[in-house]
């Protein structure tokens, strides 16, 4: 008696053998079909299962910075995967634009002062040539900087009137989200020591939002910014920064308070990142780092999306 047919869409896990297992019956996310309730929103072409075991995701580690079998460009993955469908069924690019950047976490690196001085001037070290395993297991693109934080307050209740500054090593984040949906619409992977200011004129503006407004905190007010967002059609809403060696005047300070209560909407894409997904780099080299903060926006994006269906639906 021949079984009566039926689709068997399953997860797949793939070993460290190279070999792919299934296992979970859930969402079609291999089939050619489109996934419900997604439709074509995310511009994703999923392979067949065939095509998948024979070309498994460990081969976006190859070929990469001329080391085989390690890493893959990723730059326009959560591009591919946008919510602008043709069908115009998805929300489109409502409302003023928010920046800001976070920092990721990597494993830290024990490298000597000289080998230090050469990561930074971009060479590799003489001892790590000729080691192609040492080689590939150091960051040479990962970058120490400070992260600076308020201090507590302490016992008597008094407030310590210098900041603390914490050492970091790892990556930097940089999103760029609309206000009404809250999708992250542009992002960009850098070092943890990258400027934050300079990445605003990198590609992470778009000028098919339906508004011109950037929100910003203070590390994005430049004359260098503020004069590419005049020339490109932005109306800037970047914090004001605090006059040197001056008490911040009262009118500065409540424009702030007032753009800070929207510009903070962007705090919360990164508060979800790092406790639903846990965004840590556990890679090596920038290109993996990039993958991996592609997929977590990837990730935050179809939850996102979720979640205003099922807002929707109920109301």
């Amino acid at each position: 008696r021949m079984p009566a047919k039926r689709h068997d869409h399953r997860f797949v896990r793939l070993g460290q053998n190279r070999g792919s297992r299934l296992f979970g019956t859930c969402l079609l996310i291999l089939n050619r079909l489109t996934l419900p309730p997604f439709c074509n929103c995310f511009r994703v072409d999923p392979e067949l299962l065939a095509q998948r075991r024979e070309r498994s995701l460990r081969s976006l580690y190859c070929r990469s910075h001329g080391v085989r079998g390690r890493g893959a460009p990723m730059t326009y993955l959560s591009h591919k995967a946008s919510f602008h469908s043709r069908e115009n069924n998805t929300p489109s690019k409502h409302g003023t634009k928010h920046l800001d950047a976070t920092l990721v976490a990597a494993p830290k690196q024990r490298n000597t002062n000289a080998e230090k001085a050469d990561l930074r001037a971009g060479r590799i070290p003489e001892d790590w040539q000729d080691k192609r395993a040492k080689l590939s297991h150091k960051d040479r693109h990962a970058r120490w900087t400070l992260k600076f934080t308020k201090a507590k307050r302490q016992d008597d209740g008094t407030i310590p009137s210098t900041d603390l500054a914490i050492p970091f090593f790892g990556y930097k984040s940089h999103i760029s989200i609309d206000r009404k949906f809250r999708f992250i619409r542009k992002w960009k992977a850098t070092d943890a020591a990258a400027s934050d200011g300079a990445r605003l004129r990198e590609g992470l503006l778009d000028k098919t939002n339906t508004a011109l407004s950037v929100w910003a905190d203070t590390a994005y007010r430049s004359k260098a910014n503020e004069d590419f967002m005049e020339k490109q059609g932005f109306v800037s809403k970047v914090h004001r920064k605090k006059p040197h060696l001056k008490p911040m005047p009262r009118h500065i300070q409540r424009s702030n308070a007032g753009k800070s209560v929207i510009r903070s909407r962007v705090e919360h894409v990164f508060a979800d990142q790092k406790s639903q997904t846990g965004l840590f780099i556990r890679t090596v080299g920038i290109t993996r780092a990039t993958m991996r903060i592609g997929l977590a926006n990837i990730v935050y994006n179809m939850r996102r999306f979720l979640f205003l269906e099922r807002l929707n639906g109920s109301a």
